[in-house]
């Protein structure tokens, strides 16, 4: 979303500009991007571009890395230079459109529409720039779009998450104060939910003081299907909720809380267990470590929620030098991230950087210090993995796999690093000097 030539995609870190300062909407620029997710199979990334009011669809390789940072279609819009809004199947609402959720089964995007009060449903087993939704959640049709609150209605739809084991669509209300699930095996216009969580039934929608079952202000949901826990970030009492939903029952309390060291306290903190104002989570299930994008706190907080305690500290943080400071900065490691999403298959940490328009990508990275050869095989590489799951393996070819590489010819020499959960990262070092151990002159050729 920000660089410094387009021809050449040079990241530029210390840029903001609305996009990418051109003088209109365009293809390479984002206005407030904002929630991402991957379709692992068929290889595509989802960007909710919040402001330009449209879903950008971008292309990955069979790895699931961006081959380029170019969108290949888009949603909301017939094109990539405009971004109107109506009350229609095939666009969103002025700055509406913001969270969304795909299902891998069934190829269906879920897109919220906060001012719209509904959940558009895409086909997208094949995309067609500004296609039309198939359905839509929480009105009876594509032009109504009054809020209301039952289980038919929605007011204000502030984060979604889909659950691939029991076809169920999660979506949080800001001003219902609760999440309702829908029954989505198969899905009709203006289906009724079948189960809400903040509320004891459809039709209430009251604040109630801070406590185990009551929402104020969901911003976003995270379902996590192994351990049947939804996570449910509450901005305005800056905490997480944590849902047991092995059964789930109307009105349930939760079972865990972070952020807060109890279930009635609600005050923002910039500590390592506070929080203010939370919105968007991810989660590594391999690791067990939760994403939550401290929004006060211009920061990503990473829990270890292999086993959840109320209260708990978290383990590293993200935008920040360290857990007491909320500095904004335009820099490639500051961040104000709002929205999050882990890639299981690529290891990577999506950050969608609305303030400074720009999404911030972090990774297994793979760095060496490299001795260049002289003489007589003197090359070395100095490998430094980070930013996985430690430990690390290494694949050099040929059967090596130290971490570490010494007595080398000049070359390209690839290693392949793998970290604990699988990801990897392929890099190329070239070392300098003679090809041969008595190519002495570096002409290429053995020398007599």
């Amino acid at each position: 979303g920000q660089y410094t030539t387009t021809s050449g995609f040079v990241n530029n870190y210390t840029q903001s500009a609305i996009n990418n300062n051109n003088a209109s909407t365009y293809a390479l620029g984002l206005n407030n991007p904002r929630e991402i997710a991957i379709d692992a199979v068929g290889h595509r990334l989802f960007l909710v571009d919040a402001l330009n009011n449209r879903v950008l669809i971008y292309n990955l390789d069979s790895n699931n890395h961006l081959i380029d940072k170019t969108p290949d279609f888009v949603l909301g819009q017939s094109n990539f230079t405009t971004n109107t809004s109506e009350a229609s199947n095939s666009k969103f609402s002025a700055g509406g459109a913001r969270w969304l959720a795909y299902d891998q089964a069934n190829n269906r995007l879920f897109v919220c529409d906060i001012i719209y009060n509904r959940v558009l449903v895409f086909d997208v087993a094949s995309i067609t720039n500004g296609e039309i939704a198939v359905n839509v959640l929480g009105q009876p049709d594509f032009a109504t779009v009054s809020e209301g609150t039952s289980s038919t209605k929605l007011y204000n739809p502030a984060g979604i998450d889909y659950d691939p084991v029991g076809n169920r669509l999660f979506v949080a209300e800001d001003n219902n104060h609760r999440v309702v699930v829908f029954d989505t095996a198969l899905i009709t216009n203006g289906e009724a939910a079948v189960n809400v969580l903040g509320q004891a039934n459809f039709i209430s929608n009251v604040i109630a003081p801070v406590s185990a079952a009551s929402i104020d202000t969901p911003t976003d949901l995270l379902y996590d299907s192994v351990n049947k826990r939804l996570y449910v970030s509450d901005e305005v009492t800056n905490r997480i909720l944590v849902f047991d939903l092995t059964t789930i029952t109307n009105g349930e309390s939760a079972v865990s809380v972070l952020g807060q060291i109890n279930f009635a306290n609600s005050g923002a903190a910039t500590t390592q267990a506070g929080l203010s104002g939370p919105r968007a989570m991810t989660l590594n299930p391999c690791s067990q470590r939760l994403f939550v994008a401290d929004n006060g706190n211009r920061r990503i907080m990473v829990f270890d929620v292999a086993t959840v305690t109320i209260g708990e500290g978290a383990v590293n943080v993200l935008g920040q030098a360290n857990f007491t400071t909320n500095t904004a900065a335009t820099t490639q490691t500051g961040s104000t991230g709002s929205d999050c999403y882990f890639d299981v298959t690529t290891g990577k940490l999506y950050v969608s950087n609305g303030t400074n328009n720009r999404v911030l990508i972090f990774g297994l990275d793979t760095s060496a210090v490299v001795t260049h050869a002289t003489c007589n095989s003197s090359g070395a590489i100095n490998i430094t993995a980070a930013g996985g799951n430690a430990p690390y393996t290494y694949n050099w070819g040929g059967g090596i796999t130290t971490e570490d590489r010494t007595n080398l010819i000049g070359g390209i020499y690839t290693v392949t690093v793998t970290d604990n959960c699988g990801a990897k990262n392929t890099v190329a070092f070239t070392v300098a000097g003679p090809t041969s151990s008595t190519d002495t002159d570096s002409d290429g050729l053995y020398d007599e």
